[in-house]
């Protein structure tokens, strides 16, 4: 079983310009459009062609796995996002959150009773992972309401397929947490040999602040964690090269009209008859 790879123009929204690269599995039958090449010829791909020609809002994102040359899904297609956070591991968020505690935030969000609470847990678990990392790390994933979990390229899971949802890196390690400020920080050292998880001897957090006695209501809570998320993206340790999934990494049209976001597509994305060899 092998991959076909084919590029071909699609319509979408009464644009026939848009220039898509897939991969046909003979065998299955099963379509995968092109997001990013990994360095050992493994595919991010996704089976959603809307997320292919960047046509998709971002709460749309889902259907993003990674297919080997041979055709076989190495990660499954259950991602919203997948990201290479060096050349030889990825970060994959999945479309929904699988643990108990990310299900609670999430809960607890619109309770403004519960608003303090949510964010003197985050901001105690980011200070431990800081401790952590020291001076030269820097968070890559960073989100109370949902959780990730990480891969090598070749699609083995490196943390034996637990989720975290904070993660930072430094130069020779990443460091992962639960969204229970009780939980240990978990280090995974870069060198191939080290690659087991390790647990972490904390250090007491220095100038901790207790905001057990502050009211905050759901407006502050809401803006303190949308501050967060844009700090976090503003920072990411991504290679240079990157385009993050879920947009066009395709051949750009020659015009320069874009897809709009701000209506809802009135008609599906189908691909033109001509294909390309």
């Amino acid at each position: 079983m092998a991959l076909e790879e084919k590029r071909n123009n699609v319509k979408y929204q009464g644009r026939d310009d848009y220039s898509v690269v897939y991969y046909d599995v003979l065998e299955t039958g099963k379509k995968y459009f092109f997001l990013k090449k990994l360095k050992n010829g493994n595919v991010i791909a996704t089976t959603n062609l809307k997320i292919a020609i960047n046509a998709n809002k971002p709460e749309e994102l889902a259907d993003i796995g990674v297919v080997n040359s041979d055709g076989q899904e190495i990660i499954p297609f259950t991602n919203k996002r997948i990201r290479d956070l060096n050349e030889d591991i990825l970060l994959a968020e999945p479309v929904a959150p699988v643990s108990e505690n990310v299900t609670k935030a999430i809960e607890d969000r619109s309770n403004p009773q519960e608003a303090t609470r949510l964010v003197s847990a985050a901001n105690t678990i980011k200070a431990k992972l800081n401790n952590s990392m020291g001076a030269e790390g820097k968070f890559v994933f960073n989100d109370l309401f949902s959780e990730a979990t990480i891969y090598d390229i070749d699609g083995n899971n490196l943390v034996n397929g637990e989720y975290y949802s904070f993660v930072g890196m430094n130069d020779n390690s990443l460091f992962l947490s639960k969204n229970d400020p009780e939980a240990e920080i978990v280090s995974l050292p870069f060198k191939e040999e080290a690659k087991e998880e390790t647990v972490v001897a904390e250090e007491p957090v220095e100038n901790a602040v207790d905001v057990s006695a502050v009211s905050v209501d759901q407006n502050a809570v809401e803006e303190a964690f949308n501050n967060e998320q844009a700090a976090v993206s503003a920072q990411e340790v991504v290679n240079a090269e990157e385009t993050p999934v879920g947009e066009t990494v395709v051949e750009e049209p020659t015009q320069e009209e874009v897809v709009s976001e701000e209506q809802p597509a009135t008609e599906d994305v189908e691909a033109t008859q001509v294909e390309a060899n």
